[in-house]
């Protein structure tokens, strides 16, 4: 029986547990949006108008309306909302509406095209009506179809969208290249948010967009960082966020701190694959809070019933996989119980502690807002 215990403390179980990416679907998704459509004559060939359209009704075909509220806003050198945020009651009424007020029919006269417009006025809408009541909690999108990537000064395309972002609001572009030059797709994505930057291509748009329609539905509340990456050129973002506090305190106190951090659940941060555990420490090694030498920081790893496990704050404790125990580490002791993270140059990783007497800086972690776990907070300054 004491080998078993010892080869337990060592190593613990093969269990793993990947960090979750941002799951859900479109069925689940809980939004205002705001469609910003170019009415120019600059899209007035190529078929763009029709393509524009078929692209709005594929990607919105089985998005609850209006659990998820969807407004309609075109514009050339002014904009125009054909459609406020409470108009459209069904996927049909989105679709009968985009057809009827934007056409090859009634596009404007201008060939001018200031995005800014467009954009300003989706801000203003979320704003006002996005306010509302039961509505607050809800994220916030702007997907643009655009063909031009004009204006300056108060229409400066990057400095209002910028805003927008700043405010909370994620921004999906779609380039209409009218052009056939690429170069409105580079434009654009300099003004999507992280990952949501597409062409128009209404057979095949549809699905990156609602994807980029899922990671807008998940996210942190206002004082947590969210775990996001780009993998093989693709953005990916994790239901996971996270609070670095620096001061150093024991490892008891960091875990019931933890715990109330959040009142839908928080814990001490759980470092159970690689990647996971590179972001966190990247995060630590350039925050400015963590003061100690060598570099350490409490994790959520500790020793119960004679089992390294993860804990968590709603779920079941999660035995330990995947590890980076230091040489030597860990130590056999009935009072070393818990974990930190130490950087101490070749030598570094976990270390064992008493949970009461080592002081370090530590790591929360929860799980984020999803299209699958819906949140009463507040996203945005909307």
């Amino acid at each position: 029986m004491k080998l078993i215990y010892v080869l337990l403390f060592l190593i613990g179980s093969n269990v793993r547990s990947a960090d979750e990416e941002c799951g859900g679907t479109v069925l689940d998704l809980w939004l205002d949006i705001v469609i910003v459509a170019d009415n120019s004559q600059r899209v007035n060939q190529n078929n763009s108008v029709v393509d524009i359209q078929n692209s709005i009704s594929n990607i919105f075909e089985i998005v609850p309306i209006p659990i998820n509220r969807v407004g309609f806003v075109t514009y050339n050198s002014l904009a125009t909302i054909n459609a406020d945020l409470n108009k459209f009651k069904s996927w049909g009424d989105l679709s009968q509406g985009v057809n009827d007020s934007y056409n090859n029919m009634n596009l404007s006269s201008e060939n001018t095209s200031f995005i800014g417009t467009g954009l300003i006025t989706a801000g203003e809408l979320l704003q006002v009506q996005g306010s509302a009541i039961g509505r607050v909690y809800y994220p916030k999108v702007i997907i643009v179809y655009a063909s031009a990537f004009n204006g300056t000064g108060l229409l400066d395309p990057l400095s209002v969208a910028n805003t927008l972002k700043s405010a909370g609001i994620t921004i999906i572009t779609v380039a209409v290249d009218t052009d056939n030059n690429g170069v409105i797709q580079k434009q654009l994505a300099s003004i999507a948010s992280p990952g949501s930057a597409f062409s128009l291509d209404p057979d095949d748009d549809h699905w990156p967009v609602r994807e980029a329609l899922i990671n807008a539905n998940c996210f942190c509340p206002p004082g947590w960082t969210q775990r996001q990456e780009f993998y093989r050129n693709k953005f990916k973002k994790y239901a996971s966020c996270f609070q670095f506090i620096g001061t150093p305190s024991a490892w008891n106190f960091a875990y019931f701190r933890c715990l109330i951090l959040w009142s839908d659940g928080s814990y001490l941060a759980m470092e159970n694959e690689p990647s996971k555990q590179k972001f966190i420490l990247e995060a630590v090694r350039n925050n400015s809070a963590f003061q100690q030498t060598p570099l350490q920081y409490h994790i959520g790893l500790n020793m119960i019933g004679e089992k390294w496990v993860w804990e968590t704050s709603d779920g079941p404790q999660q035995e330990l996989g995947w590890n980076d125990w230091m040489d030597s580490y860990p130590v056999i002791s009935s009072s070393m119980t818990s974990v930190m993270n130490v950087q101490n140059g070749a030598s570094s990783g976990w270390q064992n502690i008493d949970p009461d007497e080592v002081m370090a800086g530590y790591v929360c972690e929860a799980k984020a807002c999803s299209a699958s776990r819906f949140c009463y907070i507040k996203t945005s300054n909307t």
